[in-house]
């Protein structure tokens, strides 16, 4: 039996759920209507019931709210992203396939949300407020002091304006928050202020689209052989609803910290900076972070530009550009361009993270970061506000920002990491005879990568001069790279190598992998003859630029033709893992805090540390497919803190 549910959200709390079973009709249940709910939850748990939601990563959590546990779920949000040619958006899809114009959430709550905007004006512009404190801007280079204009008179503005109240409140960047500290945040129209049958009505259109699109999409998943990859992702949906439930705990006073050793590096590179060249700007106040300024200072007074290569416009012209990628060039010619990025650098690890993280907490000390599944082109999830899958790993100091996420009292985190899972996937495909040989021996694919590379033995091999460079030719070739962008990443990380030797090396490294050489290549014909590629799962990427007259268009869909499969297959595997410790987890008491590309990060009780990571380990080693060439084998690390954890 389908039942397509919809949920609606007003004042904090679920407001109703509505429910469908057959096209034109739909039935509402208010959240507070108690038995109708209990009894609703019966017939959804019932195991020939399907719940059809869209966008289940939102409905299932309203749901659990109301007492209401849908035993198997699917989802049409998910199922437009995997075609890849739909709208993700449910009143889209619905007037794509089904003709139904409906209304917006927006234009239902509109009047509401003017009334209650006027309101909140008249409140302003009926108080007095404090003067503004002026503000310290950099115009053109040199240092600037505003007076901003007072709140009120903002309000006034934008009454006497008459009309889009709340949108252009919105708009206002300065001077809110003394307002929202007095009055609250402006507050905009929810179903619940509305016309009670005009709620309902609304409400109730949401499953009926739902129950109506449902076939429409379940026909071409199964027309593209889509839908073990369809279930694969619905397995793995409530462990992605348990991390953003879980959050993660930080140490706000390390973050603190951190600010202000930021804040101090910064000013200890803007003062040598200022020794440094402060003469050239006319002894005027140096600020690394102004583009202007630093423009002038490295193309008109250092010429670095003649001295490192001109950076070209792309129409020609000389382009006075301060951007990292630009400024990594001309690090070797004068110390300041170092500082500069230096400076940059620490300015964004402390206003992206340091201070814009603890913001975010929640009354329960934790950060809860938004996980979505029907964002990026390959499968992976992808993280927002904040981001945590993009927190600094790579350098010291970035780490010091990982350190600040912590375990509770009694607890610690743990993360298990496929490895080299990406590497195995293109050996498991291409069936290269040389790559699964090192990997079924136990040895470490690029130590040996290099080894044939440089013709040298093994234990002979530098970390820093041969497995490093051999390391980046390997996964830079999973991303199509050409020399020249082989010879850029390695010059960052202080690694001088010529054009020619790139190009040499990735000669090499495919010599020694010539069945990786044939797979891509066989990848490659079938993007151009069928315009998509897929991976071992069947999940499909499109790639129209294939075609494409323009060299450039073209140049990018092969990358993402040749990496694409890869990509997807490695997160295959996490999913499916993901599917089968979605039962198994719960009994442990462990929690799920996040998934970042081939890794999990747990939260568990120290002494259910033995027990869990065998279980989790067996688990994700069996979560290939049964055609799978390569050995499958998961790292484990541990410690109180994300950034010093130690291997298990």
């Amino acid at each position: 039996m389908l039942i397509a549910v919809d949920t609606e959200w007003a004042r904090d709390k679920p407001f109703c759920l509505s429910f469908s079973s057959q096209p034109g009709t739909a039935t509402v249940i208010r959240a507070d209507q108690v038995q109708a709910l209990t009894a609703f939850n019966e017939q959804l748990q019932e195991p020939e019931t399907l719940t059809v939601l869209h966008n289940a990563l939102y409905d299932l959590p309203v749901l659990a709210q109301m007492g209401v546990y849908p035993a198997k779920i699917a989802d049409t949000m998910v199922m437009a992203y995997l075609l890849q040619d739909e709208p993700q958006a449910l009143k889209q899809l619905a007037y794509r396939h089904c003709g139904m114009i409906m209304t917006d959430y927006k234009d239902m709550v509109e009047a509401k949300t003017e009334e209650l905007a006027l309101d909140y004006l008249l409140q302003i512009v009926s108080q007095p407020w404090p003067k503004p404190a002026p503000v310290l801007e950099w115009a053109k280079g040199e240092p600037k002091v505003r007076q901003p204009q007072n709140i009120q008179r903002k309000a006034l503005r934008i009454l006497k304006a008459g009309k889009d109240f709340a949108l252009k409140w919105k708009t206002i960047s300065e001077g809110k928050e003394i307002v929202e500290e007095r009055l609250g945040p402006l507050r905009a129209g929810e179903l619940c202020d509305i016309p009670h049958e005009d709620a309902v009505f609304y409400a109730a259109r949401d499953a009926d689209a739902t129950i109506r699109i449902y076939p429409i999409l379940w026909e071409r998943i199964q027309s593209q052989g889509l839908e073990g990859t369809f279930w694969r992702d619905m397995r793995m949906l409530p462990m992605v609803i348990n991390m953003m439930k879980n959050g993660i705990l930080i140490d706000q006073e390390k973050f603190a910290e951190l600010s202000q050793y930021f804040q101090t590096k910064m000013d200890q590179i803007q003062g040598r900076i200022q020794l440094q060249v402060g003469k050239l700007l006319d002894n005027k106040v140096v600020n690394p972070g102004s583009s202007q300024q630093m423009a002038t200072l490295i193309y008109d007074k250092l010429e670095l530009h003649l001295k490192g290569g001109k950076h070209k416009a792309k129409k020609g012209g000389k382009q006075k550009s301060t951007a990292a990628e630009v400024l990594k060039r001309y690090v070797g010619l004068h110390p300041v361009v170092k500082d500069i990025m230096d400076w940059r650098g620490y300015q964004k690890l402390k206003s992206t993270y340091a201070d814009a993280i603890p913001k975010l907490v929640k009354e329960d000390g934790r950060i809860h970061t938004h996980l979505k599944v029907t964002r990026t082109s390959t499968g992976r999830l992808s993280s927002a506000s904040p981001n945590l899958m993009a927190q600094p790993v790579r350098s010291e100091e970035g780490r010091r920002i990982r350190d600040c996420f912590i375990a509770a009292p009694g607890y610690v985190l743990v993360s298990g990491d496929y490895s080299a899972i990406e590497m195995k996937v293109v050996a498991s495909e291409s069936a290269d005879g040389r790559m699964l040989e090192i990997f079924w021996s136990g040895g470490d694919i690029h130590t040996q990568t290099a080894s044939d590379m440089f013709g040298i033995p093994t234990d002979k091999v530098d970390a820093k001069k041969h497995r490093y460079p051999a390391k980046r030719v390997g996964f830079g070739i999973l991303y199509m790279i050409t020399a020249e962008g082989l010879q850029r990443e390695l010059a960052a990380d202080g690694v001088d190598w010529t054009l020619q030797e790139c190009e040499d090396k990735i000669k090499a490294w495919f010599r020694i992998y010539s069945g990786v050489a044939d797979y891509m290549k066989r990848n490659g014909e079938f993007a151009k003859r069928y315009g998509y590629v897929k991976d071992m799962w069947g999940r499909r990427r499109y790639v129209p630029g294939i075609r494409s007259t323009n060299k450039w268009i073209r140049m990018e869909a092969e990358r993402q033709a040749g990496n694409a499969p890869i990509q997807m297959g490695a997160q295959g595997i996490i999913k499916e893992a993901m599917g089968r410790l979605v039962p198994v987890y719960p009994d442990l008491g462990i929690k799920p805090l996040l998934q970042i590309h081939d890794e999990i990060l747990w939260e568990m009780p120290e002494e259910m540390v033995s027990v869990a990571l065998p279980i989790i380990e067996e688990i994700m080693c069996a979560s290939v497919p049964s055609t799978f060439l390569a050995p499958v084998a998961v790292d484990f690390e541990i410690g109180k803190r994300w950034g010093s954890m130690k291997d298990y």
